[in-house]
């Protein structure tokens, strides 16, 4: 048995300062590395985007070669097409750990007594180029890729930057068991074999794969190993492979949340006239984990623009020290000066007060109605100009 970690498009950062993330990037890092010793893997593969630009690498560099000094397990590493944003430059580098692979082709691994073909496809080569390797029965044979294959593509925030495009079919053809990716980074797992037009799409976070024998591959993205950025919500995972080294190879993969990591949260608040926040926002914020990212989009209409900072500052004091980064986004906030001494302003939140007192309506629905109805007021009071 040989168990193995895939991960990809971690990003790390030299960037610190408020947002910049340098400590939070590394710290995922660190609990990879963790997980990694506690179960015992005999290697790991980096699928590309280990750092966010070639300047980030060079920066922390040292702090790399200290992290890996002690690992008892290989790490190999191919670059994406953020470790490569100044092509050329990483090789000079010492990187302690972890091995470098910049050529494209085949190569042979011994772990443990075991050999094992390993294809390395980095950013920027042509996987068509790639030459037939010798097939010896039983004798496992890995991919590491960092690009797009064809039927995988990302449905998250935006579209990734770059990326070649990846054929499945030359993985199939050149019987690769496991093909480590990078670059989509949204995780899922998908197992095809050479018949197949399309894969069969893997559910749950996890899949075994048993007696295949070089008749298919599992093609694997973990996601992006943090949340880099806006959207990307869900969970962010390493893979945790283990393969029984038999005649016919058998498989099983697992996705493993970071817990380091934490999760892009997105939060929609609606405000009363006073700028008021929902009294369940605390609890809310008490749910998360202090490395979340929140996105806080606050909206509704209030008297006058000073509410309006003070309920920025406010939330931004519920939110400290409960979750890592928050960004507040106030363009939903409609300024209306004095509009609550309107009287049909002031019929329509009595009558609101009324309902809302004997409804079982949580609190959000019910200050969410209240938006919708003092716009609807707005709109009416200027003569139907929003």
């Amino acid at each position: 048995m040989l168990n193995w970690f895939h991960m990809a498009d971690l990003h790390l950062t030299a960037r610190s300062g408020p947002n910049g993330e340098q400590d939070y990037s590394l710290a995922v890092l660190a609990e990879i590395f963790q997980r990694a010793a506690e179960r015992q893997i005999d290697f790991m593969l980096i699928a590309g985007d280990l750092f966010d630009t070639t300047e980030d690498a060079i920066a922390l560099n040292p702090e790399i070669r200290k992290m890996s000094a002690e690992l008892m397990f290989p790490v190999y590493w191919i670059p994406g097409n953020h470790d490569y944003s100044r092509p050329g430059k990483l090789h000079s580098y010492d990187w302690g750990g972890l091995t470098l692979i910049e050529q494209q082709g085949w190569r042979s691994l011994e772990i443990r007594d075991h050999n094992i073909d390993l294809l390395s496809l980095p950013d920027g080569c042509n996987p068509s180029e790639t030459p037939a390797h010798a097939v010896t029965p039983g004798q496992l044979r890995l991919a590491m890729a960092h690009g797009i294959v064809a039927g995988m593509a990302y449905n998250g925030p935006s579209e990734e930057e770059g990326g070649a495009p990846l054929d499945p079919q030359l993985f199939i053809k050149q019987q690769v068991h496991y093909a480590a990716l990078g670059h989509i980074h949204g995780g899922r797992m998908e197992w095809r074999k050479a018949s197949d037009s399309r894969g069969m799409q893997v559910g749950g976070g996890s899949y075994q794969a048993a007696g295949f024998n070089g008749n298919g591959t599992l093609f694997v993205y973990p996601g992006s190993g943090r949340v880099w950025r806006k959207g990307e919500s869900g969970p962010r995972c390493i893979v945790h492979v283990s393969a029984k080294l038999k005649s016919d190879i058998q498989l099983r993969a697992e996705m493993i949340p970071l817990d380091s990591a934490g999760q892009f949260r997105r939060l929609s608040i609606p405000l009363d006239l006073q700028g008021g926040l929902p009294d369940s926002l605390p609890a809310t914020f008490e749910n998360f984990q202090y490395s979340d990212r929140v996105d806080a989009h606050l909206s509704g209409l209030v008297e006058d623009q000073k509410q309006l900072q003070d309920t920025v500052r406010a939330l931004r004091e519920q939110a400290n020290g409960k979750v890592r980064r928050l960004e507040i986004n106030t363009d939903e906030v409609l300024v209306l000066d004095g509009v609550s001494q309107e009287p049909m302003v002031k019929r329509f939140l009595n009558l609101w007060e009324q309902k809302k007192a004997q409804s079982s309506v949580n609190e959000v629905e019910w200050l969410r109605a209240r938006e919708l109805g003092l716009l609807a007021l707005k709109k009416h009071l200027e003569g139907g100009a929003l």
